[in-house]
């Protein structure tokens, strides 16, 4: 009888469509866990834009990209890859796109559905 009533409470829990709080949380633990792992620092970009994925609402764009340098020594740094990688690595759905007015990379977001 208790293995029946444990199957049904499993099923029960894994029908429900995540939540966006969930979903939040969800992430913000997969963080949380690569920091205590020592795999993900805290000092590091894609720490910061993981992070703020996980703070703000859902359907709010990040942008994944920046510029660093100056003059001719200017490189941009695209990050749209790896954040895209972890989110779908972990079954986390997201929307990618570009809000630049002519198409560039500084304009990549990523943004959770």
């Amino acid at each position: 009888m208790e293995t029946e009533l444990y199957a049904l409470r499993r099923t029960v829990i894994f029908e429900k469509k995540p939540t966006k709080d969930s979903l939040k949380k969800r992430l913000k633990n997969e963080i949380e866990y690569l920091v205590d792992e020592g795999k993900l620092s805290v000092n590091e970009k894609l720490y910061e834009y993981l992070d703020s994925l996980s703070r703000l609402d859902i359907g709010t764009p990040v942008n994944v990209a920046y510029y660093n340098g100056r003059g001719k020594h200017t490189r941009c740094y695209d990050f749209t890859n790896q954040v895209i990688r972890f989110l779908e690595f972990r079954g986390i759905n997201c929307v990618t796109g570009n809000n630049a007015p002519r198409g560039g990379k500084i304009g990549n977001y990523v943004k959770l559905t």
